[in-house]
């Protein structure tokens, strides 16, 4: 082989050498484009997948607690029924006792009856003193406010043992027909079972009168005397 023969072998043998580290080099670039383009695939879909289970755990969690709700709601509505059904029951007990003529009130703070053993008023006589008391001051002349002064001046207490009197009470006093031997019943009621709030009865609820259902502090005459006095003022 002659000397420029053997310098073409060498440079076709160079350049094979070089386009196959060419090509190595690109095989190489390739394989790591491959795999960055690969793990990225992998934590893309690793992505997907937790939003995918986060959205399933939160709907799943929206659907428990609409449950939950749900059977809190028709617990406390079966509640509310039982309550309604009864304060119904109460009501009505009440209602017949005042039927019957029986008082219904906290006679403890009712100055100058307490109850017997049968549900009926008793006078209390040192107490219907007091009430005969400030119907006759004020049949003689005396306002709320001057009989307040003369029963706190004179020492004279309150039905739950204190020395100074509220004018409403007084004035409430002079308009109550139990010191003339009625009952006018169901004077408050309740609207709202739930709440068990009282107001005055307006009409909502009928009421009862007994006449004659104990007896008597102030005769019918001052009684009726008190309110005609009462209205003209």
């Amino acid at each position: 082989m002659s000397g420029l023969d053997k310098m073409k072998a060498q440079i076709i043998a160079e350049a094979q050498d070089n386009a196959k580290e060419i090509l190595a080099q690109a095989h190489a670039q390739a394989d790591s484009i491959i795999g960055e383009a690969k793990a990225q695939a992998e934590k893309d879909a690793r992505k997907i997948v937790a939003q995918a289970e986060a959205r399933a755990e939160d709907s799943v969690k929206r659907m428990a607690s609409s449950s939950d709700m749900r059977k809190r709601k028709a617990v406390l509505e079966a509640k509310q029924e039982d309550s309604a059904a009864k304060s119904e029951n109460i009501k009505f007990g009440i209602r017949q006792r005042m039927r019957s003529g029986k008082a219904v009130l906290n006679h403890a703070r009712f100055l100058g009856y307490t109850k017997d053993k049968g549900g009926r008023l008793v006078v209390v006589p040192e107490e219907a003193e007091i009430v005969r008391k400030i119907f006759s001051l004020y049949l003689a002349g005396y306002g709320v406010r001057k009989i307040k002064r003369y029963l706190e001046e004179n020492g004279i207490k309150t039905v739950t043992g204190k020395s100074e009197w509220s004018t409403s009470t007084i004035d409430r006093m002079l308009s109550n027909e139990k010191y003339v031997g009625n009952l006018l019943l169901q004077k408050t009621c309740t609207p709202d079972f739930l709440t068990g709030k009282q107001k005055k009865n307006c009409g909502e609820q009928s009421m009862f009168l007994v006449e004659n259902a104990h007896e008597p502090i102030v005769s019918k005459e001052i009684f009726e005397d008190v309110q005609r006095r009462k209205h003209k003022m």
